[in-house]
């Protein structure tokens, strides 16, 4: 009887793992891509909020102190739009808003530095 001694996998082998690796890859890539815009979300939220508190620390006590305000905060190239309503610092970003809308609903606008400080937009 002769052996065979061949070392290796076979095609169909093969196309089972590449198969399985592809189907975890396109079920994973949109969970990461996600992740990282939640990220880059709460990033500029905590930059805001950070903004805004050291804007009241500042300010509270003085003429032309603004409870309500929009606070533009950029992430990697991304504007996200957070409001202050009553003094109370809303976390989840607005969508598509802009210095005209903000002024015209009675709103100030603001922008975070990169010295992490709100400047009147």
């Amino acid at each position: 009887m002769k052996r065979n001694n061949k070392k290796g996998f076979t095609i169909v082998e093969l196309v089972i793992v590449i198969a399985v690796i592809a189907i975890l890859a396109a079920v994973l890539i949109p969970t990461f891509t996600g992740v990282t815009e939640r990220a880059k979300e709460n990033a500029a939220m905590q930059n805001a909020r950070n903004a805004w508190t050291d804007y009241v620390s500042a300010n509270a006590d003085k003429p032309g102190y603004k409870e309500n305000i929009c606070i533009k905060s950029t992430v990697d190239g991304n504007d996200y739009y957070f409001h202050v309503v009553n003094g109370e610092f809303k976390t989840e970003a607005v969508e598509n808003h802009s210095a005209s809308t903000a002024h015209a609903a009675g709103t100030a606008m603001y922008e975070v530095s990169a010295e992490g400080k709100l400047e009147t937009v």
